[in-house]
Formats: structure tokens, sequence, C-alpha cells
């Protein structure tokens, strides 16, 4: 069955309009060169390499390829939830030949920016689109660390004191994408970092909810919140 991808319009306006050629994924990795021909490339989509950077891999007959979205924002990563992609779906891809940046990892050669322009449901479509974790706005725990950290004040007094250390925490993520019930697991020691990590967390912007057979659930999340001077 084909689906509908409701941000491909604006992903494909937001590229140029370059000639595009359809090859498999081990031509286009020999591609030599940078030119301004946007390949397509159809593969089975195999696995999220790094949710929070939305970088995926396709498979195909040929071998594997990496690809970075056009846009690797919030609302990009909602979008792509919503649009119910899952391991196993049959998705063409159009975009350039070029090195993808990862922090932390070192780059790949693949494609990017990669738009998806079409996608077919795979044989296990149902059963994984219809069960989820929660997400913090569409992506992975580490986007929501840096988000923490963003927004962490570290309080003046526990500098003075040189106090430091991780506060484990466990919260419920609702039905509707509300954070509540967050609970200290494990103190730093310091009550003032501790209420600092619970005072961070629950002023979050609202998450993706669980989703089991289709329907919203409350879900509990664990989180470290570390401090460290």
């Amino acid at each position: 069955m084909k689906r509908s991808f409701p941000f491909v319009l604006l992903l494909l306006l937001s590229l140029p309009v370059y000639a595009q050629e359809s090859v498999s994924i081990a031509t286009f990795l020999k591609i030599k060169g940078a030119d301004k021909t946007a390949y397509s490339v159809k593969g089975v989509l195999a696995e999220t390499i790094r949710q929070e950077e939305l970088v995926f891999l396709l498979r195909d007959d040929s071998g594997d390829l990496v690809f970075k979205l056009s846009d690797d924002g919030p609302e990009a990563a909602m979008a792509f939830r919503s649009s119910e992609i899952v391991p196993g779906d049959t998705l063409t891809i159009s975009g350039m030949r070029k090195r993808i940046f990862m922090k932390g990892e070192r780059t790949r050669v693949g494609m990017y920016p990669g738009t998806v322009v079409n996608h077919m449901e795979g044989p296990n479509h149902a059963a994984l689109a219809a069960n989820w974790s929660p997400s913090f706005r569409g992506r992975g725990k580490a986007y929501f660390s840096e988000w923490v950290n963003r927004h962490l004040k570290y309080p003046p007094e526990s500098k003075k004191r040189n106090s430091q250390g991780p506060v484990d925490l466990t919260f419920i993520v609702n039905e509707d994408g509300s954070v509540s019930d967050i609970i200290v697991v494990h103190s730093s020691g310091d009550s003032l970092l501790d209420a600092e990590a619970v005072r961070v967390v629950s002023s979050s912007p609202r998450w993706f909810p669980a989703i089991v057979e289709n329907e919203p659930i409350k879900a509990t999340f664990n989180f470290t919140v570390i401090f460290a001077l």
C-alpha cells in the first residue's frame, strides 16, 4: 500500500531542480566527483543510524546507503514520525552524493540532502507503526539531553560547594505528550541540583507519546541529568 508523505512537497521545494537519474546504491556510491545531478535511489529502510540527526540506512541488492534528510529540525523529525515510515518499508529517495557529518562519528559518503519521494509499506509495517516509544519532539534521547543542557541553570550555592554528579530521574510521558510525575530515583547528593534537574525536565515541551496498537498511552521514561563543573 502506498502512503502519502505530508512534507514531501516542502522538502522538494527546498532542493535545487536538477536532472534526475535513477540508479542502484552501488552505482550511486561509485559516482566520482561532485556534480549537480540529483539521483534517485530505491531500497528498503534497514535502520535508523542517528535518530536525533535523521540519518538512515537504505538497502538494495547492490549494497547499503546512508542518507540524511534535507532538514533535521524538530518539525521535520515530527513529520517523519507522523508519516509512519518504519524499517522494512520501501523508499525512493532523491538527492546528491555528499559526505554526511554526524556528531561524534566519522563522516560517511552518502546522500545529502535526501528527500523521500515515494513510500511503500513493508511486510511488518502495521505491527511496527502501531507501537512507538515516547520520543522528544520526534527525535532521540540525545536530542533531549541537548535541550536539557541548554536550559539547565547551575545553582550558585552548589557551585560554591563544588557539588556535582548525576541525578537519575523517571517521569511519565502522558497521552497528550506532557511530562508529569517526575521522581528522583538516585540523588546527586545535593538537593539543589536534584531540584534543578526536576525543574528543567518539568518545563519540557510536549513529547510524542508512546503508541500501542495505534493508541497513545502513558509511558515511563528514564533519564539522567549530569551536573559537572
